[in-house]
Formats: C-alpha cells, structure tokens, sequence
C-alpha cells in the first residue's frame, strides 16, 4: 500500500498533463474559463488545496486523492510554461 501511495503523484502527473491538452483546447474555444487564463490556473490550485485539506479516513481515500493531486501538479506543470509568453 506505502508504494502505491507515493506512486500516485507521478501516474496522476502524466495523466493531468496528458488531460491538459483537451483542457486547453477547450479553453481555447472560449468553452471553459472565458475571462481570463489565470481563472484556470486558480482553478486547478484550489483543486489542488482542497486536496490537502479534506479529512482523509480511509487509505482508498487517501490514494484517490493524491491521484487527483498528482493530475493538478501535471496540469500546471505543462500549463503554466505555455502562459507565460
């Protein structure tokens, strides 16, 4: 289970950054987040916080979540370098 547990940041990482292209290509359409880029960035951090600060009681639990945390850290990570131009 303690192996599992760290590997589900990296496999979420990958699928978040492989999620992050249909994301932004809707984004782009104007379908999802229309003011502005930063509103999906602070979107995906609150998702991120909120991972952080739920009360965890279960390890299947646990383990979802920090699927969901390593899918927010993937979408910044290949996010953010293409909003800064």
């Amino acid at each position: 289970a303690q192996g599992l547990l760290v590997a589900c940041i990296p496999i979420g990482g990958g699928i978040g950054a492989l999620i992050r292209v249909s994301l932004l290509e809707n984004y782009q359409e104007g379908k999802l987040f229309r003011n502005n880029k930063k509103q999906f960035i602070t979107f995906n951090a609150f998702a991120l916080l909120a991972g952080c600060l739920i009360y965890i009681p279960r390890v299947e639990m646990l383990i979802a979540v920090r699927l969901i945390q390593g899918m927010c850290a993937g979408i910044f990570s290949s996010t953010v370098p293409l909003m800064m131009r």
